[in-house]
């Protein structure tokens, strides 16, 4: 998965990062499609990113399952 890390915090001893939603959502689609079937139909509902169909078409995410 290309997933980005983007830094929420820099300390002396720790860094934290956080995954971008896309590459998550699109993990969760293909990996346990019936699982998050709900969270995944809100996201599309709500206007998934442009990012979010890239990766669903490059990693063959059959979209048309959760509608």
């Amino acid at each position: 998965m290309e997933t980005e890390w983007h830094v929420l915090y820099v300390g002396t001893h720790v860094t934290a990062h956080a995954a971008d939603a896309d590459a998550v959502l699109v993990s969760k689609a293909r990996k346990a499609p019936q699982k998050n079937q709900a969270l995944l139909v809100e996201y599309l509902a709500r206007g998934a990113s442009d990012r979010f169909f890239e990766l669903a078409e490059r990693y063959a995410v059959d979209l048309e399952s959760f509608l």
